[in-house]
């Protein structure tokens, strides 16, 4: 009975001690302050490779512009061309299929994707500038992907979204969510924001925790459902109305830029939403731009690049001064912005037939440009 009770004793000791440790531990790693800092990618670019209309993928650093066009997969060979020369390459790198062939540059080394074995998903494959060195980063993932602070980030086909160390080749499971495109992170929060893969009225905002992942933990995500953003007219007694189909164009200091169809008489806008109050609220910046949902719209380094309803210019708009500046056009052409990586531009030119519609052939041509609508390399 003494020994009995001099257990208990020691474990009445010990038991406020072991709980208070544990909320210590709980508190820590709650408390991560991580915020993402460095992105491989423009958001444009990372929409762009990961969707199956655009015609190629696109990635650069400092010295390189590497592209591929989408074709079958035993000719999808990447180009590099060298910026300091302009000299133009094919690499002996296979990526991607028709479909999808998305690609990112970290450091010196090239990733990249092949088709997986049951051809429905994408094995992720890293290598250097010459297709040597070799190794398997993922199997069976989905197309999207984008590199955040030496981590490159995916989804697992069935088991949701990753990321992979390129320092270490170490996975960690960040939580089940299957995310889409990825669009921003929102750096008061510490967040990585990807589009939903089922529904593409809703954006899934990841609190990315480095303490709870080390601690195979996973990451807590909120939904944002875009289908409650509402648009007010400008100087006018009508109502608000919704919007019947929105595309996220990109989040800029946490603000979210969209491009939307009105519900009321299908006309388009360029809006952002703000956070405020507990919900969000969103502002009319462009009306009436050419909007078709895959391309024409981009926003980078502080400037919203968007395509005009008459498909014939494009423009270049200042977030904080508000200045819109039109920066290209061409005689007898339609154009449209296809990503933003920097300070300059892909876009895409097609031939205009009598009736004034666009002609989707083979004279189609891509040019890389800078945002004061000089052509630097014309990519086909």
């Amino acid at each position: 009975m003494k020994q009995y009770l001099k257990n208990n004793k020691k474990i009445t000791r010990i038991l406020p001690v072991l709980v208070i440790s544990f909320v210590g531990i709980a508190i820590w790693i709650n408390n991560d302050n991580y915020t993402p800092k460095r992105v491989s990618s423009s958001i444009s670019v990372a929409k762009n490779n990961g969707k199956s209309l655009s015609d190629f993928s696109i990635a650069e650093n400092e010295k390189y512009i590497i592209y591929g066009k989408k074709e079958d997969a035993d000719k999808n060979l990447l180009i590099c061309i060298d910026k300091k020369t302009g000299k133009k390459e094919f690499l002996n790198i296979k990526n991607g299929d028709k479909h999808y062939n998305p690609i990112n540059l970290y450091k010196k080394s090239i990733i990249y994707t092949k088709v997986a074995k049951h051809k429905r998903e994408y094995d992720i494959y890293m290598s250097d500038m010459h297709g040597k060195k070799e190794k398997l980063l993922g199997k069976n993932m989905y197309p999207d992907m984008i590199i955040i602070d030496d981590w490159l980030y995916c989804t697992e086909h069935n088991k949701g979204l990753m990321r992979i160390s390129l320092l270490s080749g170490k996975k960690q499971k960040i939580n089940k969510s299957i995310g889409g495109s990825f669009v921003g992170y929102r750096a008061k929060r510490g967040s990585v924001c990807f589009m939903d893969t089922s529904n593409p009225m809703l954006v899934i905002d990841n609190m990315i925790n480095n303490r709870r992942l080390a601690a195979r933990l996973k990451c807590n995500a909120e939904v944002i459902s875009l289908s409650g953003f509402k648009y007010k007219f400008k100087h006018t007694d009508v109502p608000s109305c919704g919007f019947g189909l929105i595309d996220v164009i990109g989040i800029h200091h946490d603000e979210i830029w969209f491009s939307g169809l009105l519900r009321n008489d299908n006309s388009t806008a360029i809006c952002k939403a703000e956070y405020k109050s507990g919900k969000w609220k969103s502002k009319e910046v462009i009306k009436n731009p050419y909007v078709d949902f895959d391309f024409g719209t981009a926003v980078e380094n502080g400037k919203l690049y968007y395509t005009s309803s008459d498909k014939v210019t494009i423009h270049m708009y200042d977030i904080k001064s508000g200045k819109d500046l039109e920066i290209y056009r061409k005689a007898a052409k339609y154009v449209s912005v296809e990503a933003v990586t920097g300070d300059n531009l892909v876009i895409k030119e097609w031939d205009v037939d009598a009736n004034g519609e666009p002609i989707d052939n083979n004279n189609n041509k891509h040019y890389y440009i800078n945002n004061s609508g000089k052509v630097l390399y014309e990519l086909d």
